[in-house]
């Protein structure tokens, strides 16, 4: 049998006892441990004081016959070393180690130790001086048994009073043991009556301040609070009674097992069997009351703790009702219970269920608004596409008519050189019949000349004027991503819209960085310009007899560009601004405008460019649109 298990096997009266005497035993052996470890320290210092100071006596003595090398002198004193018991061996060593006499007790025959070599126990080394000079050395070796000889009468002393301190300490320890052990009787006995009678007014008996006294007082309060709780438990079970009685849902109690009802409240009675006593009901089974099979309501297979709800065809007499059971599997004293609330929702049942229908309705309804609904948001859809078609056809009308009149001159002025000419070549003509002088020739020549160079000049402007147009035009039919310089591409759309500048009496400043090259789609860039500007020249300069427009553009990170639109206009008040980008609003409704130009460009910036748009504006402050462009658009 393991220590452990005869250890927990003891009373605690023999556990106290065994305990106290361990720790008697141990605090005395501690004690006792280093009272000797003192008194070998105090009798080894004692042997070495006596060995030193012998040592020096005798080389002294022995100075002269070591330097002389006198064998027989140094013999004699060192048998001057045969009374003292305590030491065992001696030699008188020259300086080059070789021993000049030796002694040593009967039975040691152990040789001198060599001059240098390490001491052992109990052994001691001894310079030989003569005049401050060192003839040799004198070593000596103590016996084994004086240092336990000095030391003998110290332990018997030790070993005796560490046995009466332990007989002392054990008889003093059977009163505290009896003073300790009495109070947990007390509280043993305390507790066992209460064990057996379930009552928990005994209390344990005030035992004093120290710390079994607390213990007493504490297990007092524990038993006010066991008792306390006791009192609050059967209050809630007469409370948990009376609410069983008198609510208003219908409450049973079943064994689970058999079914049979063990208890039953008013409302359980007025809803199963209005004509009988709750008593009645009692021994009755649940499944009868309901008049359902067993398998209707499965009762066993209930797990502990686990709610459920289920739902019954009942019988009511002839009557049919819709019952909702919630049960509940519990324990009793060890016995299964379920705990069952039943309430009759027959008309909670017919009232969803008419609602269910009425629901059905409406949602038929709401699917035949939704789709009328939806066929009116295509219809405005379609609406919204056409006003953004025609905003866009305004645009590029507005931009034709400047291109018209833009080619008008330079065709006009190249005709007026070209019938020019033509004079000239008729006069020339009839000169010839009648007779030319030089004069008149060069005349003709430098007449044709000027009209050939003005055609040319003027020609060459209607080129340019539809190359731009042309390749605006392609710009705005395709999609496509193509590389473009950005200040080229500006400065075209700006010549396309000279005349819409010119009527407006608006000053051009172009401050646009040389060398931006863009991979992007140079047709909604185009479009955004062209809209920036004539909502500029729209809005900004109504009414205004000149104005100033600023178009920058320049490198704003390594992969983005700015660009900018501003004028000197009539800016914006904050009402307008925070609408400026609503479809379909603006200040010039009936006047040419369709409030659909800052967000066309709006949705062309984010969406096909990539980039972001700003605006600042103040009343009389003038407008500027701030626009980060990526270098690469986004996108295939």
């Amino acid at each position: 049998m393991s220590l452990s298990v005869r250890w927990k096997g003891l009373s605690l009266r023999q556990q106290l006892a065994v305990a106290i005497g361990l720790v008697c035993v141990l605090a005395l052996s501690l004690a006792g441990a280093g009272t000797l470890f003192q008194l070998h320290r105090q009798a080894r210092g004692a042997l070495d004081d006596t060995m030193v100071s012998l040592g020096e006596l005798l080389a002294n003595r022995s100075a002269a016959a070591l330097a002389f090398g006198d064998a027989n002198t140094a013999s004699e004193n060192l048998a001057a070393l045969e009374p003292l018991a305590y030491v065992s061996q001696a030699c008188l060593l020259d300086l080059q180690g070789k021993p000049l006499a030796r002694h040593h007790k009967p039975l040691q025959t152990q040789a001198c130790a060599e001059r240098g070599s390490p001491l052992a126990a109990l052994e001691y080394r001894l310079p030989v001086r003569v005049g401050g000079n060192e003839v040799g050395e004198l070593w000596l070796r103590a016996n084994d048994d004086a240092l336990m000889q000095r030391l003998w009468p110290s332990l018997l002393a030790l070993g005796g009073g560490l046995l009466f301190a332990l007989v002392v300490a054990l008889v003093a320890a059977v009163p505290l043991q009896r003073a300790m052990h009495r109070p947990l009787d007390r509280i043993r006995e305390v507790a066992t009556r209460v064990e057996e009678s379930g009552d928990f007014t005994p209390r344990v008996p005030e035992l004093g301040r120290h710390e079994l006294g607390r213990l007493g007082r504490a297990f007092n309060r524990m038993l006010d609070t066991i008792q306390g709780q006791n009192d609050k438990l059967a209050e809630r079970e007469r409370h948990a009674r009376a609410l069983f009685e008198a609510s208003h849902l219908a409450q049973l109690v079943v064994d689970q097992a058999s079914g049979e009802i063990m208890e039953a409240n008013l409302a359980a009675t007025a809803l199963l069997a209005p004509q009988l006593e709750p008593e009645v009901l009692r021994g009755s089974t649940l499944w009868a009351l309901l008049h359902v099979a067993p398998q209707a309501l499965p009762l066993e297979g209930l797990r502990f703790g686990d709610p459920q709800l289920l739902n019954l065809q009942a019988l009511r007499g002839a009557d049919r009702w819709e019952a909702e059971v919630h049960v509940l599997s519990m324990d009793r004293d060890g016995h299964r219970i379920v705990h069952v609330v039943m309430e009759d929702v027959s008309e909670r049942r017919a009232l969803e269920r008419a609602q269910r229908e009425q629901t059905a309705i409406l949602e038929q309804r709401v699917q035949e608004r939704t789709r009328h609904l939806a066929q009116t948001i295509e219809s405005l859809n379609d609406a919204r596409d056409q006003l953004v078609l025609a905003e866009k056809q305004a645009a590029l009308a507005r931009l034709v008519a400047g291109m018209a009149h833009e080619v008008n001159t330079p065709v006009g002025n190249a005709r007026l050189a070209v019938s020019t000419i033509a004079e000239a070549h008729t006069e020339f003509c009839r000169l010839m019949q009648t007779g030319l002088r030089r004069s008149e020739l060069n005349h003709f020549l430098a007449q044709v000349e000027e009209g050939h160079q003005l055609a040319e000049r003027n020609l060459q402007r209607v080129v340019e004027l539809v190359a731009a147009f042309k390749q605006m035009s392609a710009d705005q039919a395709s999609s496509e991503r193509r590389r473009f310089d950005l200040a080229q591409l500006i400065e075209e759309i700006l010549r396309l819209m000279a005349p819409q500048l010119r009527r407006a009496a608006c000053e051009l400043s172009l401050q646009l960085e040389p060398g931006l090259e863009m991979n992007s789609q140079a047709g909604p860039l185009e479009q955004v310009v062209v809209n920036l500007v004539q909502n500029a020249l729209l809005h900004g300069f109504d009414g205004l007899s000149s104005g100033r427009l600023t178009v920058e553009a320049r490198r704003a990170e390594s992969d983005q560009v700015e660009l900018s639109v501003s004028d000197d206009g009539r800016g914006m008040t904050a009402e307008i601004l925070a609408r400026a980008f609503d479809p379909f609003f603006t200040t010039k409704m009936g006047r040419g405008g369709l409030g659909l130009g800052l967000p066309i460009v709006q949705g062309l910036v984010q969406k096909l460019l990539g980039g972001t748009m700003q605006i600042d504006s103040a009343p009389d402050q003038g407008t500027r649109v701030t626009l980060r462009l990526p270098l690469e658009a986004p996108g295939e």
